[in-house]
């Protein structure tokens, strides 16, 4: 079976630190013969979320390539998750995002649309290399918890998302590509929301804004970023629309050696009311105030 001829380092990769109680759960989207506890390829569950369901705090869910897109369950209201991480565990594919996605579901039947998120992450769990695409919050319920973070919902910042894509993901409100979590070498592209484009109330370290917008009303703010912190990243061709629009690139965050450049917005075309360290800003505009940064503070 392809699925055991995995490379041994990814599995050093994924053992350094496993506790002696600690199990290691198989995905196989392909698997022949779907079989509990999942403890080995040969019977790998062929859906994240039976793995999930059958984990303990502190094991492994590994998961080979495909597709994910099946499947759903809401934890506030009515908004539903692809895949639910409820328990602190680490789920991470064998070989990256470029093989391995998780896909939500997007309707376009209203505006701002609505659908299913692809990913909810608890308290101290962690996902690691995985493509997110095509997620959506709900348009209507509570602003924080239902209609945002399209792509992925962390419950707090020790919810870790580390070596992923979060690719055409939209939150009504708050966070297109994530709402809250630490986000680790991720790549945000193409995401939409209100207030943080790609991403809301996140700490961003070594990440991709590229092309992320803040839409759906008059007054978006932070195509890229909204009341992030980040540090070493790279935002890039960002917006935000509508004439009362705020940070292209980023707005309400703190930004420690990263590149600011090519975004737009009504104000601040680089960064609106941000606190900017050891950065370079450079080619932003604003149609009507401050095209590289406005109302913050750089250092």
């Amino acid at each position: 079976m392809a699925a055991c001829s995995q490379p041994l380092t990814v599995f050093a990769m994924i053992l350094v630190g496993l506790n002696a109680s600690a199990t290691v759960l198989y995905v196989d989207i392909n698997s022949a013969s779907p079989t509990l506890p999942y403890t080995d390829w040969s019977t790998a569950a062929t859906n994240i979320q039976d793995a999930i369901d059958a984990a303990s705090a502190g094991d492994f869910v590994v998961v080979t390539n495909g597709t994910y897109n099946t499947g759903g369950r809401a934890v506030y209201g009515l908004a539903t998750n692809r895949v639910t991480v409820d328990k602190a565990v680490t789920v991470q594919s064998v070989n990256g995002p470029a093989t391995t996605a998780i896909a939500g579901f997007t309707s376009t039947d209203s505006f701002p649309p609505f659908g299913i998120r692809c990913v909810y992450l608890t308290n101290g769990a962690s996902l690691i290399g995985f493509t997110l695409t095509n997620g959506c919050s709900r348009n209507t319920g509570d602003q924080s918890q239902e209609q945002s973070g399209g792509g992925i919902w962390c419950e707090a910042g020790n919810a870790v998302v580390s070596n992923c894509v979060l690719a055409g993901n939209s939150g009504a409100r708050y966070g297109g590509g994530a709402y809250r979590g630490t986000l680790v070498d991720c790549t945000l592209t193409n995401n939409t929301a209100g207030f943080g484009g790609g991403g809301c109330s996140n700490t961003m370290i070594h990440c991709t804004l590229i092309r992320n917008l803040g839409s759906y009303n008059n007054s978006n703010s932070g195509g890229g970023a909204y009341c992030c912190t980040l540090s070493n990243c790279l935002v890039v061709g960002n917006q935000a629309l509508g004439g009362g629009s705020f940070g292209g690139g980023v707005c309400a965050s703190a930004l420690s050696g990263c590149v600011i450049s090519n975004n737009f917005a009504a104000n601040g075309g680089g960064a609106y009311s941000s606190f900017i360290n050891g950065s370079l800003i450079s080619s932003n505009r604003a149609s009507a105030g401050g095209g590289g940064a406005c109302s913050g503070t750089l250092t």
